[in-house]
């Protein structure tokens, strides 16, 4: 804990005993966590009460499907959705274990957006820049990037297929 509170929003794994033991590591030192799928006005109160809020991208969705490591991908936007609503800019945040098993956070440039651009367009511009932050943390440190899930089961459902963006049809 470094004085700055946060809210993480997680996906609970489905055992409960495992959901239980994850959500005290991801609460230690006094983060809070709520779960994927809490209302906008949750996460606008805690922005407003001076929290950071965490959001992950690299889960598998249906809401949007942009490429990444150059391959479709379903990728949430809620994350852009709130920073187009709200005008706040989305900060790339990564953990990285260094060789003395220390761990250093790395954040990348702010995704500021344009709250004045059409809304739809503009959410997929934030996505697509919070995916390609991720994308070159992954090239930059790929020995400490693990998937527990499917990333590309979305997006290889044939009924996705259309969804695709245009050059990959």
């Amino acid at each position: 804990d470094q004085g700055v509170p946060s809210t993480a929003i997680v996906r609970e794994p489905s055992d409960p005993a495992f959901a239980a033991y994850v959500r005290q590591i991801r609460e230690y030192g006094g983060n809070e966590t709520l779960n994927r799928g809490t209302s906008p006005r949750e996460l606008l109160s805690r922005l407003r009460a001076g929290r950071v809020v965490t959001l992950g991208i690299d889960q598998n969705a249906t809401e949007s499907f942009i490429p990444f490591f150059n391959v479709p991908v379903g990728t949430v936007t809620g994350p852009a959705v709130l920073a187009f609503r709200t005008g706040v800019a989305l900060l790339p945040a990564y953990c990285v274990r260094e060789p003395d098993n220390s761990y250093r956070i790395i954040f990348d440039t702010p995704i500021e957006p344009a709250t004045k651009e059409d809304r739809d367009a503009e959410i997929l511009r934030l996505t697509h820049a919070a995916s390609d932050s991720l994308e070159r943390m992954v090239r930059r440190f790929p020995d400490q990037w693990l998937w527990l899930h499917n990333r590309w089961k979305s997006a290889f459902d044939p009924r996705n297929r259309e969804r695709w963006p245009e050059d990959y049809n």
